[in-house]
C-alpha cells in the first residue's frame, strides 16, 4: 500500500480495498499502485461534491469508488470488443509467433 501521508486514512483504506478488487479483476495487466492512484484521484475529485449534512464520508466514498470501478471495468470490456483487439490461439502463436486480429481469427 502506498503511503499517502496527507490524505485522510478513511480514503486510503477504502482506496486500498477497492484497488485490490480491481487488481484481482485485471490480473497482471494492471499494477496495484496504478489502481490505487486512479482511485485516489477519483476519490479526491468526488469529494468536491460531498455534503456532510447529507451523509457520512465513508458511505459517500464507498459509492463513488464503486462507481469508478464499474466505469473502469466497463471501459476495459469496451476496449476488448473493439475491432482492433488482437488475439491468438495458444498453439498458433507458439507455431508462428504471430497473433491474429479477431476478425481474421473468426473468418479464417
Amino acid at each position: 500500500m502506498n503511503n499517502y501521508r496527507h490524505i485522510n486514512p478513511i480514503i486510503t483504506k477504502l482506496v486500498h480495498k477497492y484497488a485490490i478488487s480491481l487488481f484481482n479483476w485485471f490480473g497482471a495487466k494492471m499494477d496495484i499502485e496504478d489502481c490505487e492512484q486512479q482511485l485516489i484521484l477519483a476519490a479526491l475529485i468526488s469529494l468536491q461534491q460531498f455534503d456532510p449534512k447529507k451523509g457520512h464520508i465513508k458511505s459517500f466514498l464507498n459509492r463513488s469508488l464503486f462507481q469508478k470501478i464499474k466505469e473502469i471495468k466497463r471501459n476495459a470490456m469496451r476496449d476488448k470488443r473493439k475491432i482492433d483487439f488482437y488475439t491468438c490461439s495458444i498453439y498458433s502463436e507458439q507455431l508462428t509467433g504471430k497473433s491474429k486480429r479477431v476478425v481474421n481469427a473468426i473468418t479464417n
